[in-house]
């Protein structure tokens, strides 16, 4: 199933996310690729605000991960942010232990730049992209930040993550 968002703003990128974390469970995966500044963090920002987490969002580009104390019903978690950028090889994903995280049934496992990683996870992933929209108008001012319209596309291709599509399909109004 695809299912395909325009967000015309960092807030309303944001707003998609927080409303994604409604169908977030522990357990689940969810890949996100897209261009550098395409609203990957933004809306992981989105979805930790949604699930009650107090702690700022930022990329761990460096540090690679970054765990973030979370609330759903009442119940503490965590989210596990993970940023592969600086990732050269598959085999390096191994060393810092990401499979700790993804194949544990406590985590919400949110991982960015993880387009070279979808071929290795033995287990339903939802994955996420985010694009630029540019008319031939803004070519000349694209890397302003008054640019900020993206298309954010989502694509399952199990039942699990389709129904959750389903649910976030109605919650959302500028979604096809």
């Amino acid at each position: 199933m695809r299912l395909t968002c325009k967000s015309e703003s960092s807030q309303q990128t944001k707003d998609i996310g927080s409303k994604m974390s409604a169908f977030l469970d522990k357990g689940d995966t969810v890949l996100l690729s897209g261009e550098l500044g395409g609203g990957k963090t933004t809306f992981i920002s989105g979805i930790a605000k949604g699930l009650n987490s107090k702690q700022p969002v930022s990329s761990p580009s460096f540090t690679l991960i970054n765990i973030y104390d979370c609330r759903k019903g009442g119940k503490p978690f965590a989210i596990v942010h993970c940023d592969l950028y600086r990732i050269d090889e598959i085999n390096d994903i191994s060393e810092i232990g990401l499979e700790d995280y993804i194949y544990n049934e406590d985590y919400i496992t949110l991982i960015e730049w993880a387009g070279r990683l979808n071929e290795g996870i033995l287990k339903d992933f939802l994955e996420i992209k985010f694009e630029y929209i540019i008319d031939e108008k803004e070519k000349s001012d694209f890397f302003t930040a008054e640019n900020q319209n993206r298309k954010i596309t989502f694509e399952s291709k199990n039942e699990y993550w389709n129904k959750k599509l389903v649910l976030l399909k109605k919650s959302i109004k500028n979604c096809i």
